[in-house]
């Protein structure tokens, strides 16, 4: 968890998208997901382009507000 954060422009982004495609992966490994195959590929493939994401980093002029939460599962 650290590494994604520490190679991250953005650690808020990416522990988000962490977890998005974490859970994704475990409601369809437990047969939860009502997503079609199709649909979580698809999306799968959303959060690992990075061009998609790159509009959404930390612009140079705005102020870091600290390193995010810690996350206690």
């Amino acid at each position: 968890m650290q590494a994604v954060q520490d190679g991250a422009a953005d650690p808020d982004l990416s522990l988000l998208r962490y977890f998005a495609a974490s859970g994704i992966a475990f409601h369809a490994m437990l047969g939860m997901s009502t997503l079609s195959e199709s649909a979580r590929k698809r999306l799968f493939e959303r959060l690992l382009d990075e061009k998609s994401w790159e509009s959404q980093t930390v612009s140079s002029n705005v102020v870091p507000r600290g390193p995010p939460a810690e996350v206690m599962l």
